[in-house]
C-alpha cells in the first residue's frame, strides 16, 4: 500500500508538470532549520511517549516550482531533503558521580508536498499560507551508539503527511524574490506500526530562500 501511494505521487507531480509547463511562474530553492520531534505509543501499557521537548534540529534544503499566476492562489510543487529524529538523555547516578549519556537519532527523508499558497499581493511584500499533503520517503538514519538502529531497520520506507505553514515573499529585490517561511509538518500515517507499539514524527521548518 505504501508503494502504491508514493508511486501515485510522483506520477501526480509528473502529471502537473506534463500539462502545466507553460503554468510555471517561479522557481527556486530554500534552506534552512528543522526542529523534529518523536511521539511514541505503547498499545499494551496505554502510554505515550512525546519527544517534543527535545527536539532534534536538523537540516532541511528544498527546491521549488511556483504554478498559476493569480493575484491571490498558487500552487507548489516542492522536493526536499529533510531530517527527522529525536534526541534522547539518560541520566545514571551514584554515590560519588552523575554520568548524563545524550543519544543523537537521526533520520534521512526525501519529501514531495504539494502546497496550495494563499497570498494577499503587492508590490514590495507579499505575505502568503501554505497548506497541502505530502509524501516522506526514508533514506537512511544513523544513532549514536546504535542504539535505536535494530527499530529503524523496521521503519516503513513511506509515510503520508500534511504540512501548513506561513512566510513573506519580498518583491522588491530584483532580478530575484526573497522568501521567508515558517512551518509545521505533521505525519498522517506511523513510521513505525506493529500490535504493541506505534511511532510518528512532526517536525517545525524555518526557511530562506530565493525565487526567479
Amino acid at each position: 500500500m505504501k508503494k502504491i501511494i508514493f508511486l501515485v505521487f510522483i506520477l501526480s507531480l509528473l502529471f502537473v508538470e506534463i500539462n502545466f509547463a507553460q503554468t510555471i511562474t517561479s522557481y527556486g530553492m530554500k534552506i534552512g532549520l528543522s526542529a523534529a520531534g518523536e511521539r511514541s505509543l505503547n498499545k499494551y501499557q496505554g502510554v505515550v511517549s512525546d519527544f517534543s521537548n527535545q527536539r532534534r534540529v536538523g537540516i532541511t534544503v528544498a527546491g521549488f516550482i511556483e504554478w498559476f499566476d493569480t493575484p491571490v492562489f498558487s500552487l507548489l510543487t516542492q522536493f526536499a531533503y529533510t531530517q527527522k529524529g529525536m534526541n534522547e538523555r539518560f541520566i545514571y547516578t551514584s554515590t560519588d558521580q552523575t554520568i548524563i549519556i545524550d543519544i543523537d537519532n537521526r533520520l534521512d527523508y526525501l519529501s514531495f508536498p504539494i502546497f496550495f499558497k494563499l497570498r494577499k499581493q503587492t508590490e514590495t511584500v507579499s505575505p502568503y499560507i501554505i497548506i497541502g499533503p505530502r509524501v516522506d520517503y526514508l533514506l537512511g538514519y544513523n544513532s549514536d551508539r546504535n542504539a535505536y538502529n535494530h527499530l529503524y531497520d523496521n521503519f516503513k520506507k513511506a509515510v503520508l503527511g500534511g504540512s501548513v505553514g506561513i512566510g513573506i515573499q519580498i518583491e522588491s529585490l530584483m532580478p530575484v524574490r526573497f522568501v521567508m517561511e515558517a512551518s509545521y509538518n505533521g505525519d498522517f500515517t506511523n513510521s513505525y506500526n506493529t500490535e504493541r507499539s506505534e511511532i510518528s514524527y512532526n517536525t517545525f521548518d524555518f526557511l530562506i530562500g530565493i525565487g526567479f
